[in-house]
């Protein structure tokens, strides 16, 4: 998932680590989709790949559901 791959650039950033090579190529390749998109109406969303799309659930509802499927699913295994 693309949140992932930015939260982990910025532990590297923040760590004061270089950044992998494929991390840094495809965070300048954002960059550039926005700064050629953005006059067209392009988000930072749309250039990082974060926008799901029309239909899809954006990242914050998928991880959501995530940590409460496991959440459900530690309570049915303390049930078992």
């Amino acid at each position: 998932m693309t949140i992932e791959r930015l939260r982990r650039i910025a532990v590297r950033i923040d760590a004061g680590l270089s950044l992998e090579p494929d991390d840094v190529r495809w965070l300048l390749g954002a960059v550039d989709a926005y700064e050629r998109l953005a006059p067209a109406g392009g988000t930072m969303d749309k250039a990082l790949e974060l926008d799901a799309g029309s239909g899809k659930d954006p990242w914050w509802v998928v991880e959501a559901r995530q940590r409460r499927n496991q959440a459900i699913s530690g309570f049915r295994s303390r049930d078992v």
